[in-house]
């Protein structure tokens, strides 16, 4: 009888384990944005080199994200330039009551900027799915925003108040220890810093921050991992050319679906790079998803098929109470003759 009882807990194991795959379908990813000059202005980006890294963790759902900026001056003249950083995703998608601003930094020829920060109070993000999934938004409204939108509610937000982290702050009831109230996943804030660049000189911008990525299983059995960034707002440089993509991969991980092309670098397995003379047309989206062997391959397609996750659980749940009534026949029907031969 104990080993019945083993058998049939670990049918209960197996089949809980199935289930566990049920949930939403997709979350969207807070996405990431370029940098932008809010007036027009003589300076021409002559190469961004964009890196996505996500070996830090050992898992695609989380990146550092950094966007260095070579930036050309062909003006005759020192000019100081205002430049906007959209971040979405709460207060800087963390915060740490040491140091707020810790996971979005800006340096400027490798000194530390410290920005301004605005909250757009009218757009908000949202990563649920279904009729709830938004990505950006406006409050009460159920619309994706463009970047055209989204610059609109920048424009508004640059002569507010500048954001006031002591509002989202509290009290651990518990602990006594500070504490952020801020939803991640709902607010949309605004860094504002000026740069002076020297008259005909080249220097480095460098935006750097950690995002956190959304999930996909639509077409796969598991989730994938996705992130998306706007390169956009780089088109309102007076102009832009050479784009450098990097995306480094944790092992076990690969790139299964980008819009934009990016190819795994040769001896470095796992990283994958772009080259692009000119700004794309698409802002980036990409998903990242395990690396599967032959056999792993050929059994996902068989459950995507028939859809395993749900026919595999229903036949536990409809074939133990059979299976129990057989291992009971069979034990009794053993006991049964046992008792004759004795």
């Amino acid at each position: 009888m104990k080993k019945l009882f083993l058998l049939i807990l670990l049918m209960l194991c197996v089949s809980n384990k199935a289930y566990a795959n049920s949930g939403p379908w997709r979350s969207e990813p807070a996405p990431g944005f370029n940098a932008l000059p809010l007036k027009s202005n003589s300076v021409e980006v002559v190469k961004e080199d964009l890196t996505f890294d996500m070996t830090a963790d050992k898992t695609p759902y989380k990146a550092n994200v950094s966007a260095n900026y070579t930036l050309r001056n062909w003006s005759e003249k020192s000019d100081t330039y205002s430049i906007a950083f959209p971040y979405v995703g709460g207060y800087l998608n963390d915060w740490d009551k040491q140091d707020k601003y810790f996971n979005a930094k800006v340096s400027f020829d490798g000194k530390l900027i410290i920005p301004k920060i605005k909250l757009l109070p009218k757009v908000l993000f949202n990563a649920s799915d279904g009729l709830g999934g938004k990505g950006v938004y406006i409050k009460d409204s159920m619309v994706n925003l463009t970047f055209e939108d989204i610059l609109r509610h920048m424009k508004s937000a640059i002569d507010s108040e500048d954001f006031d982290i002591t509002k989202y702050i509290d009290r651990d009831p518990v602990t006594g220890e500070l504490i952020n109230t801020a939803n991640r996943t709902e607010l949309v804030v605004l860094m504002l810093f000026d740069i002076t660049m020297p008259a005909d000189s080249t220097c480095e911008l460098k935006v750097s921050y950690n995002q956190i990525g959304g999930e996909d299983r639509y077409k796969t059995r598991d989730y994938t991992c996705i992130y998306n960034y706007f390169l956009e707002p780089a088109k309102y440089w007076k102009s832009f050319k050479d784009l450098n993509i990097t995306v480094k991969t944790p092992e076990g991980y690969k790139i299964i679906e980008s819009n934009l092309n990016l190819n795994e670098v040769k001896d470095a397995k796992g990283t994958y790079a772009g080259h692009f003379v000119t700004l794309p047309e698409k802002n980036l989206e990409f998903q990242v998803y395990k690396s599967l062997n032959t056999a792993q391959k050929i059994y996902e397609a068989i459950d995507m098929k028939f859809n395993l996750r749900w026919t595999m659980p229903i036949m536990m749940v409809l074939g133990t109470p059979i299976l129990i009534v057989a291992l009971v026949a069979v034990v009794y029907l053993k006991r049964s003759r046992n008792i004759k031969k004795t």
